[in-house]
């Protein structure tokens, strides 16, 4: 069976099992498509477990793109298995309180995940155990916190709490409009 979620909105969700929004496992579905969707003020009260997107297999195709996360609240924002790719979406204003925004073994490439607060001691921006690529972290803070943090991967970038062997040697500046930037702008 195949899930196709595009162009949704998933707004004000409360859940208080394995995800906020989506929950994809491998008995349920063998290829799945996210994208094109925003997910926001949703929260997951349960721990270990994801705010919006959740996928719990290790052999399911999962593509997740061009989405939004924007203020939600749980342990995760999305959490992947191997078989999960997320790319080109954009994750901030979030509140994490174990393992950041982006979480799990899958691959992440292209994402933007800024101005994410999490709580002491714990990731924020990422906590990336499989693969990223070019992804930008930017404004994630949380006190005595290991904010962004990727296994294995090139040309990332961030501002803080970095794995320097994945991320590029340049460092964007704490202040927006720096002229090192990032210099996001609000479309």
């Amino acid at each position: 069976t195949n899930m196709i979620v595009d162009h949704c909105v998933f707004r004000n969700c409360t859940s208080g099992s394995k995800a906020g929004d989506i929950f994809v496992d491998q008995s349920t579905a063998t290829q799945s498509i996210i994208r094109n969707s925003i997910f926001e003020n949703c929260n997951n009260t349960v721990a270990d477990q994801a705010a919006a997107i959740s996928c719990e297999s290790g052999t399911v195709n999962v593509l997740v793109e061009n989405c939004i996360i924007r203020g939600c609240t749980g342990d995760v924002m999305i959490y992947s298995r191997n078989g999960m790719t997320v790319r080109n979406c954009v994750v901030y204003n979030n509140h994490t309180s174990k393992n950041g925004c982006l979480y799990g073994e899958g691959t992440f490439i292209n994402n933007t995940v800024c101005n994410n607060t999490g709580v002491d001691g714990r990731y924020v921006g990422s906590r990336i155990s499989g693969k990223g690529y070019n992804n930008v972290f930017w404004g994630n803070t949380a006190p005595n916190a290991n904010v962004n943090f990727v296994k294995e991967g090139s040309n990332n970038v961030g501002d803080v709490g970095k794995e320097a062997a994945c991320f590029i040697s340049t460092s964007l500046a704490t202040d927006n409009n720096a002229a090192a930037g990032p210099n996001f702008r609000n479309p």
